[in-house]
């Protein structure tokens, strides 16, 4: 039975009191649901269970630690969507969605980084098992997954200090994040995992050679492969490099013409082999001294 608790709350009698908090009943689903019950509230995370057994239901994916390290590395209530529970007839509570950020409240109420177990929640009863799968099998459907362009664009307007450190870096060496990047995810990783100097170094051969060009050396400057390519090129050589002579050779054909490259180098056992013979090449064509050896 539930029960005025303070106001506009309500608490289930069979559970502890601070167990599950109803803060507001919806009444019942529509459709092949019509028969569950939705309500809104709060619950104490460690009540919680996952239905990964087989005996339980087996519907349940096996939790990944490193999401959970994720969120409780970054951790911010005003971030953390709302999980989804089914009560049975047992009263057990079953996880359907947000199986890690119940992990990570309860890793940190355990560590005393957050004061209270309790997680918003959508509250489902009347549900069979095979409710359960179907819900938790068809979570994402209809959901339109945010593009890296969004991503990173959000977070820019968002003032988060990576993406602006990094868009600060690409407008010095003059390419513009959000007009000239083509492949988001891929400049970020390489920014993270490459020596600045270097990094701005590729940058502005990239610019000087192709962005301020024709349109055809403007298009796929900066996709995926050209941007890996040449930061492959520039972690093994970058010593060696004059960047003046690679921004000429590079003019002088288009990111396309280059691509087609690649593809010629290609090799299944060694998958740097199409970059680094690419631009060996490129950057030694015409040259009698000073030449980048690869074989």
């Amino acid at each position: 039975m539930l029960e005025k608790f303070k106001k506009n709350v309500f608490v289930d009698n069979e559970k502890k009191m601070e167990d599950l908090i109803i803060l507001y009943d919806m009444g019942y689903d529509t459709g092949r649901y019509s028969h569950i019950r939705i309500q809104l509230g709060l619950v104490d995370a460690r009540t919680v269970k996952s239905a990964t057994e087989e005996e339980e239901g087996g519907y349940q994916r096996l939790l990944k630690f490193r999401r959970v390290i994720d969120i409780t590395g970054d951790f911010h209530w005003s971030r953390l969507n709302p999980i989804t529970i089914c009560i049975r007839a047992d009263g057990d509570r079953y996880n359907v969605d947000g199986q890690a950020r119940v992990s990570s409240v309860i890793t940190l109420y355990k560590k005393g980084e957050i004061s209270t177990p309790m997680i918003p929640c959508l509250i489902l009863t009347n549900t069979t098992l095979e409710d359960e799968a179907m819900l938790f099998g068809t979570q994402d459907d209809g959901k339109t997954p945010l593009r890296e362009y969004q991503k990173a664009k959000s977070k820019y307007i968002g003032k988060d200090k990576k993406i602006c450190a990094l868009a600060d870096t690409l407008s010095d060496c003059g390419i513009r994040l959000f007009t000239d990047i083509q492949a988001y995810k891929t400049i970020r990783e390489i920014y993270d995992n490459t020596d600045l100097e270097v990094f701005k170094r590729f940058c502005k051969v990239i610019s000087s050679a192709w962005l301020n060009g024709t349109k055809a050396q403007k298009k796929n400057a900066t996709c995926g492969d050209i941007l890996t390519g040449l930061s492959i090129f520039y972690s093994k050589y970058a010593n060696e490099i004059d960047d003046r002579n690679l921004t000429k050779k590079l003019s002088e054909k288009t990111p396309d013409a280059v691509r087609e490259l690649f593809n010629n180098y290609k090799n299944e056992l060694d998958p740097d082999r199409k970059y680094l013979k690419t631009f060996t090449v490129l950057y030694n064509k015409g040259k009698r001294k000073d030449r980048i050896d690869y074989m």
